[in-house]
């Protein structure tokens, strides 16, 4: 790992060091160290010397970074030379160990933070890393979602750092954590970071992340564990670049239609406003058709792990994942619509299917559907296919976790038709008079019924599951028929009496 030198500086021995100039607070090129011999100096190495052993000062382009024992030659102070020095009688080897020491310590670091990279682990598995350093509460905030980057359990503190989730950053504040105008123009500047000691009455330390000249988010370092360092804003302006790798692996790049595309797809869903023509050029400017494919996915956890933050991990994990798609965070649920110009891809139920498996997530699909326009109506599917599926087939059936709506399209109509009435409000007098006749005689005219028409009529195999003869089973056809007038052969009959049997145990 890169280090510089106020990093240096505040991880030696404070007491021994006697005098330095560090000119570049903000520049990262020191790569090991070393004992200075004299022969070639090179701006990625820090040079340990005694002052009566340093040679002459060469004619040389690059920076010179120097830990000198005893006071620094003159020659020394001429040239492009960032220094610190230590008391005279120094142990040159003590020196050079604990250098070493410091840069083994940052590369250490380095190999977890790009663990954490390689194995796709959460976001705030760095700020556990980064807490180790600071000491102090780190977060980063993006214009898309907000995440705390540690998990406090060194020092108790009184003060609650939880951030508010599926939140844009405000306009007026170029999408920056804090609402103070002192700190607008350092994003217009691009400076990469600022102490702050008026916000919230501690200091805080912020580092501004860009990628391709684009504003991607700001870490930020409270001072409340212990005093910041000077180090730490070059610390956190590092490890910034690892934020950005992990953050730029799991969300799209494309920010800029985010906000405007996240706004139409709330209207038309959440508050079912009607399709506006300037959606016509949203849509276009995501790359979407009003009359392509998509897929309404509604995404639920009963998981106290899944709360705040995670969801919006899990959301942008999605967009990882999946092909051409677009996700946000409502009220602990993550919405998700797919995009399939060219038609259902069902491969897409056993991404989801495993997805809800790993995370603990039970997941609604609508029907697939060709008019963005009715977006609303499918945001409505995929919620009913959640509520309905996981309450018909959870108590049977613990490892299913996506539910289609057109499997429980039935159910839905049956559970919302007994929400408003209750089952005998539905039930004819013809199908009551054959209840209280099978109960008078002993008979199972219900139940031969029943097996009639969940089988269509036919004889054999109704007959074979009521291990009666075919005879038998006729003229139990024929007295039903007596009985209540009905003909079985006509389809609203038919229909009304298979709705009874869902809808009751009869």
């Amino acid at each position: 790992m890169k280090l510089n030198m106020t990093m240096i500086s505040d991880y030696l021995d404070s007491p021994k060091i006697t005098e330095g100039q560090i000119n570049r607070p903000f520049d990262f090129y020191l790569e090991r160290v070393e004992v200075c011999t004299g022969k070639v100096w090179q701006e990625s190495c820090l040079y340990i010397a005694d002052a009566e052993n340093l040679p002459s000062v060469p004619v040389i382009e690059n920076r010179i970074s120097l830990i000198c024992i005893g006071q620094l030659p003159d020659r020394y102070r001429q040239v492009l030379c960032e220094y610190l020095c230590v008391e005279e009688k120094t142990d040159i080897v003590l020196l050079f160990q604990k250098a070493a020491e410091i840069f083994r310590r940052f590369q250490d670091m380095e190999v977890r933070i790009l663990t954490c990279l390689v194995e796709h682990a959460p976001m705030n598995e760095i700020g556990r890393i980064l807490f180790e350093v600071l000491e102090n509460p780190v977060s980063f905030a993006t214009p898309v979602f907000r995440i705390m980057m540690y998990v406090p359990g060194k020092k108790k503190h009184d003060k609650n750092f939880s951030l508010a989730e599926n939140t844009y950053l405000p306009d007026d504040e170029y999408m920056v954590v804090v609402s103070d105008p002192e700190y607008k123009e350092t994003l217009k500047t691009k400076v990469p970071g600022i102490f702050s000691e008026k916000m919230y009455g501690f200091r805080k330390i912020y580092c501004n992340i860009f990628h391709r000249q684009e504003y991607l988010g700001r870490l930020v370092a409270d001072e409340v564990y212990r005093p910041c360092k000077n180090s730490d804003l070059s610390f956190l302006m590092l490890i910034s670049e690892y934020v950005k790798m992990a953050y730029l692996d799991i969300c799209p790049v494309n920010l800029g239609e985010t906000k405007e595309f996240d706004h139409m797809v709330k209207e038309l869903t959440l508050f079912e406003r009607p399709y506006l023509d300037a959606y016509d050029s949203i849509l276009q400017s995501y790359g979407w058709k009003k009359s392509d494919t998509y897929l309404y996915v509604y995404l639920s956890s009963f998981s106290e792990n899944n709360r705040h933050s995670r969801l919006a991990e899990h959301m942008l994990y999605l967009h990882r994942i999946l092909d051409s798609n677009y996700a946000f965070v409502h009220e602990n649920h993550i919405h998700l619509i797919l995009h399939y110009p060219k038609g259902e891809n069902k491969k897409i139920y056993e991404i989801l299917e495993s997805f809800a498996g790993r995370h603990d997530f039970y997941i609604g699909c609508s029907n697939w559907f060709h008019d963005f326009e009715k977006a609303g109506m499918y945001f409505h599917q995929a919620v009913i296919a959640f509520e309905t599926g996981h309450q018909t087939d959870h108590q049977t059936d613990h490892t299913k976790r996506v539910y289609l709506y057109e499997k429980y399209i039935l159910d839905y109509i049956v559970k919302t038709a007994c929400l408003k009435h209750n089952k005998e409000f539905y039930l004819s007098p013809p199908l009551a008079s054959l209840t209280a006749y099978d109960q008078k005689h002993g008979t199972e005219l219900v139940y031969t019924l029943k097996i009639c028409l969940e089988n269509s009529g036919s004889a054999a195999a109704a007959q074979e599951i009521l291990h009666v003869h075919r005879t038998t089973y006729l003229y139990r056809i024929k007295r039903i028929e007596e009985i209540t007038g009905w003909q079985l052969k006509e389809y609203r009959t038919r229909l009304y009496l298979m709705i009874m049997f869902e809808m009751a145990d009869i």
